[in-house]
């Protein structure tokens, strides 16, 4: 906590009990519960990214359907709306390039989370979270939250911009 915390000096409440919690049960070998606390986490910030990139959409119909997404929370959809949302925003130069920089690579990282380790975790008939996989994921964790942080700092203070 003490690294992610040098990294994310304004970590979210949520996503620090979240945080916590996917250390303590990885800490007593309860792998299952901490791949889904770990996607919880990730889920939770992709919401407060991608209510950013709302704001700072120039284009009323996209923040409408991005909010649509949001409120449906269709993840797979407002992940790659979201993800879009930024590439085009640095394809066109709007967003920096010390703000951009491997957020896709920080974005498809937290995704995964959600999408893989969390809903393994969750459906039974998966069944396959490893130590190995969990550890993985909670060591790339700080660098995904802190980059989706960087981008998420640089919309809210760019509104009506991409």
């Amino acid at each position: 906590m003490m690294f992610l915390r040098q990294r994310v000096a304004a970590l979210d409440p949520i996503l620090e009990q979240y945080t916590i919690e996917a250390l303590t049960a990885f800490d007593r070998e309860a792998y299952f519960a901490s791949a889904v606390m770990l996607g919880a986490a990730s889920e939770k910030e992709l919401y407060l990214l991608a209510d950013a990139v709302v704001s700072a959409l120039k284009d009323p119909k996209r923040q409408t359907k991005l909010r649509g997404l949001l409120d449906r929370r269709k993840l797979l959809e407002l992940f790659e709306t979201v993800r879009d949302t930024i590439h085009q925003g640095v394809t066109a130069k709007l967003i920096p390039y010390t703000d951009s920089e491997g957020s896709t690579t920080h974005l498809m990282s937290l995704y995964e989370a959600i999408r893989v380790q969390r809903n393994d975790a969750v459906h039974p008939m998966n069944a396959v979270v490893s130590e190995d996989s969990v550890r993985l994921l909670l060591q790339s964790f700080p660098y995904a939250l802190s980059k989706s942080e960087e981008l998420r700092a640089w919309l809210a203070a760019h509104p009506r911009s991409i």
